[in-house]
């Protein structure tokens, strides 16, 4: 059996009942790998288009530069996908290696039957179809937002654009953000030495108060976006 209770989070199953899923992932000939945590998944410049969904553990994808220097693009976990934009790409390369930070396993499936219906039209690849657009669409949403983080002028712009986004997704001034500090550092493209000395100082002024990965917004100046 291919179905586990993981991917009922999954967003490429919304709408899709456990046993409609176990004869799509037949059908897109899936297949479960799994690796110990540090393993490379898959990297960066090398040819790969299996799509994959994460069934336990969790995942980043890393952008190395030359020099060895590492820039966090996204943390994957439980029902995160990730391989699915490759798949009718000119160039069918990964940009970033995909890293397993901690042990963990992954389903594959065919890259050629991700954006085909299959021959019998069944009504849950279709369904399965537009949740791979609606995937997508979240994503191109998702960099839109991390480019308005990284662009801004200084540490201090990124921290207050990124925190005060997160407070208006949570709907709260206390948000939980899923970055430990060298994390929120390469999601920054900052130093994480000088992004923890930011966060002092923030902390110092009355503008945050934090412990480990929770943050209470308490400035709404300071958090106010333009």
């Amino acid at each position: 059996m291919f179905y586990e209770n993981a991917l009922g989070k999954s967003p490429l199953l919304a709408n899709i009942t456990p046993e409609e899923a176990e004869r799509l992932f037949t059908c897109l000939s899936a297949q479960k790998k799994a690796y110990p945590k540090g393993a490379y998944i898959s990297i960066a410049g090398v040819h790969s288009t299996r799509p994959g969904i994460i069934l336990s553990g969790k995942v980043q994808l890393i952008k190395e530069d030359y020099f060895g220097g590492g820039t966090l693009m996204a943390t994957l976990t439980e029902g995160d996908t990730f391989g699915e934009a490759l798949v009718h790409t000119k160039d069918q390369t990964l940009p970033a290696n995909v890293y397993a930070a901690t042990d963990c396993r992954i389903l594959f499936f065919s890259p050629e039957k991700l954006t085909t219906m299959c021959q019998s039209r069944c009504v849950c690849h279709s369904q399965f179809l537009k949740n791979v657009l609606g995937i997508l669409s979240e994503k191109n949403k998702y960099l839109t937002q991390r480019i308005g983080h990284i662009t801004k002028r200084s540490l201090r712009e990124k921290i207050c654009a990124y925190l005060s986004e997160e407070g208006v997704r949570q709907k709260s001034r206390t948000v939980e953000i899923p970055y430990n500090r060298q994390e929120l550092a390469d999601y920054l493209a900052a130093d994480r030495t000088a992004l923890s000395a930011e966060l002092s100082r923030m902390q110092k002024e009355g503008l945050i108060s934090y412990k480990k990965n929770k943050f209470v917004l308490h400035s709404e100046r300071a958090f106010a976006t333009e």
